[in-house]
């Protein structure tokens, strides 16, 4: 897992600055209207705005805990596609060929060019796009009716695999695959599809995960509104304890309720978005490699260091 940049976790949106705003505010405007108005009804007692500090601070341990599980689940899936990956390079490399040892090169860019396909597919359900860019990712190694048919299927991945497989058995009719190199093959094609599903199941759980950060996020936001009416009744108490009169109890509440109020409710959402901060992107680091560098592994494996495909207007180009 890697921490984004410290500038980045503070990049949020106008929203959320909205809301620190008047997170901001809201423990003067709620001291102002305590003492200076007389509206002593916004004094909560504290235990309530306690229990749900608890639970808000239940709820950041389990969510770190789970949120690094869950990357290190993400973590382990790539590195099985990544192995896949080079397995399918390394095969296409070298057993394509009939039996004089002549090598299909159209063939084995038809294989590699949908493969990265694959990769990239596998690679847009563990990080999704962002919003806007669509759900799935860049098909331009495939074909136009290829990517015609992939846009429509229920599944990307597994209609790219599909064409792999009519590739391999149309190769061996045409006798650049024996059968055992057949069979091979196909054993390959059951990993990849192993692959495919550990990386399905793990981007469930991410989805899955939404709803119960979205609950958290809430716990956090209520703990820190009812924050400065709870502590009204400890400071409240804590001046009559001390005999203070009215003025001086108003300005022991702004001197001294305030800045609590602010730094508690600061620690809280520096807390929250450290914890969302956490991120596991592609090619950070050696652990996870990205997509583009598995397919510039697969692309040398066969000897090149650009592949030619086939752009979706119908355009050879190289990548």
């Amino acid at each position: 897992m890697t921490p984004r940049h410290p500038a980045r976790v503070l990049a949020m949106g106008p929203y959320t600055w909205a809301l620190l705003a008047a997170a901001a505010v809201w423990p003067v405007a709620a001291v102002y209207l305590y003492a200076r108005l007389g509206v002593t009804v916004l004094a909560l007692p504290m235990w309530p705005v306690a229990l749900i500090g608890l639970g808000g601070a239940f709820y950041l341990a389990v969510s770190a805990s789970a949120r690094r599980a869950r990357k290190h689940a993400v973590r382990t899936v790539w590195r099985e596609v990544a192995a896949a990956n080079r397995a399918w390079g390394n095969a296409v490399a070298h057993m394509v060929h009939d039996d004089t040892g002549r090598v299909d090169n159209g063939a084995q860019r038809d294989l590699i060019r949908r493969h990265m396909a694959w990769v990239r597919v596998l690679a847009a359900q563990l990080w999704p796009p962002a919003a806007g860019q669509g759900a799935l990712p860049d098909l331009h190694y495939l074909e136009a009716d290829e990517i015609e048919r992939v846009e429509r299927a229920e599944s990307a991945a597994t209609q790219i695999m599909q064409f792999q497989g009519a590739q391999i058995r149309q190769l061996t009719l045409d006798a650049q695959l024996d059968a055992a190199r057949q069979t091979a093959f196909m054993r390959l094609i059951d990993r990849l599809y192993d692959a495919q599903g550990a990386v399905e199941q793990a981007a469930a759980g991410q989805r899955l995960a939404s709803p119960v950060r979205l609950v958290g996020k809430s716990l956090v936001w209520l703990f820190i509104a009812v924050l400065p009416l709870g502590l009204l009744d400890v400071f409240s108490h804590t001046a009559l304890r001390h005999g203070m009169d009215a003025p001086l109890t108003s300005g022991y509440l702004f001197v001294a309720l305030v800045p609590c109020a602010l730094v508690i409710s600061g620690a809280v959402f520096v807390c929250h978005a450290l914890d969302a901060a956490v991120v596991d992107t592609p090619g950070r680091d050696d652990a996870v490699p990205s997509a583009a560098t598995l397919e510039a592994e697969v692309k040398h494996m066969i000897g090149m260091d650009a592949v030619p495909v086939i752009a979706p207007h119908g355009r050879t180009q190289d990548v």
